[in-house]
């Protein structure tokens, strides 16, 4: 979901690649634990509305 924004490097090489590869995972998953709290708290956000 959020490495459609950011691209992550497939094989980092560099310290500086790998670094960002592993700060990038560690805030992917902060951002889907967020939202799941959000999908539990709020029903609308799981799924379309029903009118």
């Amino acid at each position: 979901m959020y490495d459609a924004f950011v691209k992550s490097f497939n094989d980092p090489q560099t310290a500086k690649e790998k670094n960002f590869a592993k700060i990038q995972g560690r805030v992917q998953k902060d951002v889907e634990q967020e939202f799941g709290m959000l999908k539990s708290c709020f029903a609308i956000v799981a799924g379309p509305a029903r009118m």
